[in-house]
């Protein structure tokens, strides 16, 4: 895991959002809170300074994510839009939440959406600091 990732967790005080710059882009998360071991996030968020295929790359990603602990597959790709959708694979929701990961031309973002009803509210996941240092490798290899 990177130091700039263990120093800006180390430096937050309750919750808020770390940034770290990474070769070639940079990387989001947004905190609830985090501690020696590791941390609780609502949205992990990697940017490139230059674009990939989005085609490749969700398809890439759907066998990358190894650090989710559900696998994920793509739902829609379509780079005429402008990304993809990849969420949890029905068979392995855990719940009424499920992880959805989002590709634009520059970007990928993860998230936690728990269903209440028929409504979608972004949840809260937890990840050791050597998980959320592999996903962000994963998102951006």
């Amino acid at each position: 895991m990177s130091r700039d990732l263990d120093s800006e967790l180390d430096g937050l005080d309750g919750s808020g959002r770390v940034r770290v710059e990474r070769e070639g882009g940079a990387a989001e998360i947004d905190v609830e809170r985090a501690g020696p071991i590791g941390a609780r996030v609502r949205r992990v968020r990697v940017e490139r300074d230059q674009p990939w295929d989005i085609a490749e790359r969700a398809r890439a990603l759907e066998g990358r994510l190894r650090s989710l602990p559900e696998k994920v597959e793509a739902q829609e790709i379509a780079p005429e839009l402008g990304g993809a959708i990849l969420r949890t694979v029905p068979g392995d929701l855990r719940g009424k939440g499920f992880y959805e990961v989002e590709v634009g031309p520059r970007s990928a973002e993860v998230r936690r959406v728990r269903l209440e009803g028929s409504e979608r509210t972004e949840g809260e996941f937890d990840m050791t600091r050597e998980q959320l240092g592999r996903l962000l490798d994963e998102l951006d290899g």
